[in-house]
Formats: C-alpha cells, structure tokens, sequence
C-alpha cells in the first residue's frame, strides 16, 4: 500500500500524528525515513496554547528526546532518555535562545562536569 502522509520530524522523533494512522516504515526520497518505535508521542501545552514539552513515552516513562519549552516557544531544554532514565547530552538555553548549560548523564547521574555557558 503506497500511502504518503505529512510528517514533522523534531530531532529524531516525529510528532503531530497519530500513530496508528501510519503504516509501519515510511521512507522519502532524500529525506530519511522513519519506522514505528513501540511507544506513544506526547506533548503538553501552556494555557495560551503553546507547546511546553514533547517527546515519547514507553511504558510511561520517557524514551529518546525529550524537549521542554519556554511559554514564548524557544527551546527551554534539551534532554535524552533510556528507560525512564537521563542518559545522554542535556542541554539548557536561556529564554533568548543562547545556551546557558551543558553536560552529559549517565543512567540518571550526571556523568562529568557541567559547563555553565
């Protein structure tokens, strides 16, 4: 079945869509491809509407990227998770855009020092 839908990539996840309406690996021409991840994409929102968080639940707890945002829409932080647990680059940005730290966990602890930017 050849079905093309519209898809918004954020980082490595995809978002704005409801899982079951998709078949199980969708490929483009030149730009990627993306196949099912059991799980469920989530977001949440500010009372205006805006996105405050997004990312993918599996068995509830967070798994891959998890993005946070201030209410006027840039990127609050940045985060990565492994079974529920931080692991990976965390970033965090000033309500500006600048970033204002960095570092790296490890199974939920921090791995190494933290850089204030």
């Amino acid at each position: 079945m050849n079905e093309k839908k519209n898809i918004s990539f954020v980082g490595n996840n995809c978002c704005g869509f409801s899982l079951g309406s998709l078949p199980d690996k969708l490929a483009g021409s030149g730009q990627g491809s993306w196949s099912r991840r059991p799980g469920r994409i989530f977001e949440s929102h500010y009372p205006n509407g805006r996105l405050k968080q997004e990312g993918i639940l599996v068995d509830d707890k967070p798994e891959g990227e998890l993005r946070i945002y201030y209410q006027n829409g840039r990127l609050q932080e940045k985060r990565i998770f492994r079974d529920g647990k931080k692991n990976g680059p965390f970033k965090f940005y000033y309500e500006s855009g600048q970033l204002q730290e960095k570092g790296n966990f490890i199974n939920g602890k921090k791995e190494g020092a933290f850089q204030d930017i």
